[in-house]
C-alpha cells in the first residue's frame, strides 16, 4: 500500500512540473507582450508602468523555475521513509 501511495506521489508530482512549466511558458508570454507594448509606447510613465510590470513577471517566473527545479526530489528512498512507521524490533536473536 505505501509502495502504492508512492508511485501515485509521482505522478502528482510529473503533474506538478508540467503546470509550473505551463505557468513559465504563459509569464514568458506575458512578458513579450508587454516588451512590444514598450516599443510603441510614447509616455514614460506607461513605460515604467510596463517596466514595472515586467519586473513583477520576472520575479514569479524565476520563483516557479526554483520551484520546478526543487519539486519532486526525493528524500530517500520508499524503504527509508517506512522504516520509521514500522513497529521496533522485538526480535531478541
Amino acid at each position: 500500500m505505501f509502495l502504492h501511495a508512492w508511485e501515485l506521489r509521482g505522478f502528482q508530482i510529473a503533474e506538478m512540473r508540467t503546470a509550473l512549466r505551463r505557468e513559465i511558458a504563459s509569464i514568458e508570454k506575458q512578458i513579450d507582450g508587454f516588451l512590444d507594448t514598450i516599443a510603441d509606447a510614447a509616455s514614460m510613465t506607461a513605460i515604467r508602468g510596463y517596466e514595472r510590470r515586467i519586473e513583477r513577471l520576472e520575479t514569479d517566473k524565476l520563483r516557479m523555475e526554483d520551484q520546478l527545479a526543487t519539486v519532486g526530489v526525493p528524500k530517500g528512498i520508499p524503504t527509508e521513509n517506512l522504516e520509521p512507521g514500522l513497529p521496533p524490533n522485538t526480535d531478541p536473536g
